[in-house]
């Protein structure tokens, strides 16, 4: 009985979060922590996105973009597959209409408006500064939400499915606690896969937050 709980009692805990990250993705109230909406508050909220943008900055995701795309003309960069961080944070939105010169340098182009585009404030915001281009652009805190809720909703996906599986495993190995000694080792192998399943979890839920 003892071992039922040891086994079940984690793999119901593990289950039962990822459960609640992937439906979180689809919840719209802004206090459920972990929902679109909650998290795009925590995201905009100005203390929070200075640490972030920091943070992106330091990875260096803009220079990179940069080293990938040195050989590029604008027609080619255009059609090039950008992160959502990178196609928020390192470069103007398209309806800024900005004339391409580099990744991260764009000129701005004396034309009449054009009203097939809304006015987009992250036009006055983005900068030609290495140290600043759209970090502070809402495509930037859009790019980065966008990144986090799909890691998020990843990481929810990936308990359920682990959770099952070793639910699954775990019910056909327990009745057989007290058979003997081959099945004892079976049992130890799944109290071991659960410790690796569980540190496996750490240290992705580490490195997304």
């Amino acid at each position: 009985m003892l071992g039922l709980l040891v086994v079940m009692v984690p793999l119901t805990v593990m289950f039962t979060v990822g459960l609640a990250l992937v439906g979180a993705y689809n919840m719209e109230s802004r206090n459920i922590p972990g929902s679109p909406m909650w998290l795009k508050l925590k995201v905009h909220d100005n203390d929070n996105w200075n640490y972030i943008k920091q943070c992106i900055y330091d990875t260096g995701a803009c220079n990179d973009l940069v080293s990938r795309s040195l050989t590029l003309k604008s027609y080619d960069f255009n059609s090039k597959r950008l992160s959502p961080i990178e196609a928020g944070c390192c470069k103007p939105p398209i309806t800024c209409q900005m004339q391409y010169v580099n990744a991260t340098f764009w000129e701005k182009q004396n034309v009449a408006e054009d009203s097939s585009y809304p006015y987009d404030s992250d036009c006055d915001t983005w900068t030609n500064d290495q140290g600043t281009l759209c970090y502070n652009c809402n495509s930037c805190k859009d790019g980065f939400l966008s990144t986090l809720q799909g890691k998020w909703w990843t990481l929810g996906f990936f308990l359920v499915v682990m959770a099952l599986i070793l639910i699954v495993f775990s019910s056909v190995a327990i009745p057989c606690f007290d058979v003997g000694a081959l099945c004892n080792i079976g049992v130890q192998m799944l109290h071991f896969l659960l410790l690796f399943i569980f540190l496996f979890v750490f240290k992705l839920v580490w490195i997304i937050f």
